[in-house]
């Protein structure tokens, strides 16, 4: 899965609609993943201490407080 589809994805479980171009940059910033990169279960997006970043974006975005 590529990335900006991964965090489409997640923002469809944490926020309830689709990511916008906004939440993309803010991952791509936070993690240093670039958009099209691939994510596979070994990537290390994956690994805990990684992913925290990328939940952060999610949790610290405006969507989340009015869900």
């Amino acid at each position: 899965m590529r990335f900006d589809e991964y965090v489409d994805h997640l923002s469809r479980i944490f926020h309830g609609r689709p990511a916008d171009a906004a939440l993309l940059r803010a991952a791509v910033r936070a993690t240093g993943v670039t958009a099209g990169t691939t994510i596979t279960a070994t990537h290390q997006l994956i690994r805990p201490s990684f992913h925290v970043r990328l939940l952060v974006v999610f949790l610290d975005h405006p969507r989340h407080m009015s869900r």
